[in-house]
């Protein structure tokens, strides 16, 4: 029971309490929100334990305490005995920070456990990244850079669906995402549907307005992408400010 009364008083200690220092005052004290996110098996201590050593103290409360579940990799706990611990800086080097955060934060639930193999996560890295929303972006900003002969005027202003916004206040991360693929998935059928390529041909101002509705709906995916995917958004907006394609966001890899 000490040890976990000297390591949760760390959360305040390591911001200066003890000196009521200006770190405690903006992080915990005057904090709009104080999230404490851990794993299941430190449930107790931190909703029993540590609240009442706060109350106790006068201190405030954090707000919100955000329970995930673990992942086992194919049905199996991972254990460095068995041989099946997936290490998360393998994969960053390999597909990237954006898709691993893409991948965990869509297809693992975030209240529950969640199973992981290399081949859910190569299938979902293709389909969605590379065919998906990659693709999307290289067929959009094609046809931008080759018939728009200025950067579409991107709007001051944009809001948020209230599911998507819900969604993260709830930390229903996979719902927040599932929204945005939404989005890609109705620009990409956009595409399929009124063949913006074949349209500029016949009617170039009808081509040239599905082009740029097409941008602006690039650039609104981007938005909602930042703050899973700060890499992807942000070379998402820069390209479209450039009016040019992209090089490839999401190389194919052999699993």
């Amino acid at each position: 029971m000490y040890v976990w009364f000297d390591a949760l008083s760390n959360y305040i200690n390591a911001l200066d309490y003890v000196h009521d220092g200006q770190a405690f005052q903006d992080f915990w004290l005057n904090a709009n929100e104080r999230i404490h996110c851990i794993g299941k098996g430190i449930n107790r201590f931190h909703t029993i334990y540590w609240p009442a050593m706060l109350l106790s103290a006068g201190i405030p409360l954090p707000h919100t305490v955000f329970v995930h579940g673990y992942f086992t990799v194919d049905g199996q706990k991972m254990s460095k005995s068995i041989g099946n611990v997936i290490d998360p800086i393998d994969l960053v080097e390999k597909y990237g920070t954006d898709a691993v955060r893409y991948y965990f934060l869509r297809h693992q639930h975030p209240f529950e456990d969640g199973d992981f193999t290399m081949e859910k996560f190569h299938t979902a890295y293709t389909a969605n990244l590379v065919n998906g929303l990659g693709n999307l972006v290289s067929r959009v900003m094609k046809l931008a850079e080759t018939y728009l002969d200025v950067p579409v005027q991107r709007p001051e202003a944009v809001g948020f669906s209230e599911e998507y916004t819900k969604a993260l206040e709830a930390f229903e991360f996979s719902t927040a995402m599932d929204s945005v693929w939404s989005r890609v998935g109705r620009a990409d059928a956009r595409m399929t549907e009124e063949e913006p390529f074949k349209v500029i041909k016949t009617n170039p101002e009808e081509g040239k307005r599905i082009i740029a509705e097409l941008v602006l709906e690039l650039y609104h995916i981007a938005r909602m992408l930042h703050p899973s995917m700060p890499a992807t958004s942000k070379l998402i907006k820069e390209t479209i400010l450039a009016n040019k394609k992209p090089e490839t966001m999401f190389p194919r890899i052999d699993l």
